[in-house]
């Protein structure tokens, strides 16, 4: 796996070099998404969550970014990629973003505790979350 480094908002992050997302990638990240992630961060800054999940964070990119703008929100980054879990601990150390980190099922980390505002980007269907 090659990455580069890009920016978004006001975050850095390690991604795949790759022109066309796929769900064979490994870390996924969809710079076709960033006005969707804009509105999802304009919407958090809004209301304030306390406790945020993304529970399939993929490379880290929504997540981090509630992370830059909400400093008061406790924010948690899933995914049960373990590939993604490691590239999203990098790209929290290369923003200096407290996060927590968890490699989980979604359907499980939604069961096991109650969050304030829940960020579920799939690649497909949301149907089964």
């Amino acid at each position: 796996m090659e990455f580069k480094i890009i920016e978004e908002n006001k975050i850095k992050l390690f991604v795949q070099k790759i022109k066309i997302p796929t769900k064979k990638m490994e870390v996924f990240y969809n710079a076709d998404m960033v006005f969707d992630r804009d509105i999802s961060e304009a919407i958090c800054s809004i209301f304030k969550p306390k406790k945020i999940c993304d529970c399939m964070a993929a490379s880290g990119a929504r997540g981090l970014r509630y992370a830059s703008e909400l400093k008061e929100s406790e924010v948690v980054l899933n995914d049960k990629n373990i590939n993604s879990v490691n590239i999203i601990k990098k790209n929290a150390e290369l923003n200096k973003l407290k996060v927590r980190i968890e490699n989980e099922d979604a359907n499980t980390i939604l069961r096991k505790e109650k969050f304030d505002f829940i960020d579920i980007d799939p690649f497909g269907s949301p149907i089964y979350f």
